[in-house]
């Protein structure tokens, strides 16, 4: 047997837990399951953790069990999403352990492509993202998705960009997740749940290496209701999961700190806080911002014209919107040349430097160009 086809071979029999809390989901939680259960890699131990739900999540969840022996169901009193996914780590038995939310997609190959970047690194490479898109409750896409990634040690970058961006993204070792202490369940007993994945991301990042299959493999559901739509919650609970970051980091460098704060404050004063009527909230986030980055107010400037442009260029210029495409029936390249932000690009060259000294001081090796990992780039050259 060739020594490629026994890696592929031995990577098909390697099991991944698929860890899915759930709380009064059974809106999408069939449409979920069967996503998790379409994986090409099919060595799979799915565990489902229902998260107190007094609706017919418990029984979707069982019925989904019958039908699948890889399925099974755990369930505890309401603790909130972190300490389902604890529980869910706690349940696995496998060394390689995916977060998948009951309202979120996954392209059939997210598993598989995840897996061989981690297979083929040292366990310094402690866990894989991808990138995603926007969907809306009909499983249609609403935005295309950013095409930013970086692979390596990206702890500094990652705190002002937060690649990962959502909690159904990552497959992560066990080991370091328990290294890292699961996820914090604080946020939410302090009211201000919703970046528990944010918080998990970053003490992964301050330790060890994360890589990135630069395909759109997650479709993160965005609508009334859910977690995420509730915009002043979550201002909060971005701008204290960055805060706790950096006081368990004294020694990242100033411009880094800076960088850090100018992006979460930009991103926790997103339009939905005018559109909901806090506007005070959302210029106090934008007056921090710039406070931190001035360069930042001349970028915002550029894209609020651009925002005002673009309904005149959609009158001229005919497109087939991309929210009446089902995520599913799309290719996960599809997007993926998108032009990148100038100034993103111009502050996460500068954080990639900072990134590549504490790697060195950390690692003793050295990383070359910007960070985008070298394995990252074989998933840029065919469809999955």
């Amino acid at each position: 047997m060739k020594a490629e086809t026994w890696h592929e071979a031995r990577q098909d029999n390697i099991l991944v837990s698929i860890v899915i809390p759930a709380h009064n989901a059974d809106r999408f939680l069939e449409r979920t399951l069967r996503a998790a259960v379409a994986q090409t890699h099919a060595a799979l131990e799915i565990i489902i953790v229902d998260d107190g739900s007094t609706d017919s999540t418990r029984e979707i969840a069982l019925r989904a069990a019958e039908a699948d022996a890889r399925i099974k169901v755990v369930s505890t009193a309401n603790g909130g999403v972190a300490r389902a996914r604890n529980t869910g780590i706690e349940h696995s038995s496998a060394d390689y352990v995916a977060f998948l939310d009951a309202d979120d997609l996954w392209h059939p190959t997210k598993i598989a492509l995840q897996l061989a970047m981690l297979e083929a690194a040292d366990p310094s490479w402690a866990a894989c993202y991808s990138l995603f898109r926007q969907i809306d409750a009909d499983d249609f896409i609403i935005r295309l998705g950013s095409s930013r990634y970086r692979g390596g040690y990206i702890f500094s970058r990652h705190l002002f960009a937060k690649f990962v961006g959502n909690g159904s993204n990552l497959l992560v070792r066990k080991e370091a997740a328990l290294a890292v202490g699961g996820f914090d369940p604080s946020y939410a007993d302090a009211g201000i749940g919703g970046s528990e994945d944010l918080d998990f991301e970053l003490k992964l990042a301050a330790r060890y290496h994360i890589a990135a299959v630069p395909q759109f493999l997650v479709g993160y559901r965005c609508y009334p209701g859910n977690m995420s739509s509730n915009q002043v919650r979550m201002s909060r609970a971005i701008v204290e999961t960055v805060r706790r970051c950096l006081s368990a980091n004294p020694g990242l460098p100033e411009t880094a700190v800076r960088y850090a704060w100018a992006a979460t404050h930009d991103q926790a004063g997103g339009l939905s806080l005018w559109h909901e009527g806090h506007v005070g909230l959302l210029l106090r986030h934008k007056m921090t911002a710039i406070a931190n980055d001035p360069v930042l107010a001349v970028f915002g400037a550029l894209g609020l014209l651009r925002r005002i442009l673009r309904p005149i260029k959609a009158a001229l210029v005919r497109e087939a919107p991309a929210h009446t495409r089902p995520y599913l029936e799309i290719s996960p390249l599809e997007g993926l040349a998108q032009r990148p932000s100038r100034y993103h690009e111009l502050r996460l060259r500068q954080l990639a430097r900072i990134d590549a000294e504490r790697e060195e001081a950390m690692f003793h090796r050295e990383t070359p160009g910007d960070g985008v990992s070298e394995p990252a780039k074989r998933f840029l050259l065919s469809e999955p």
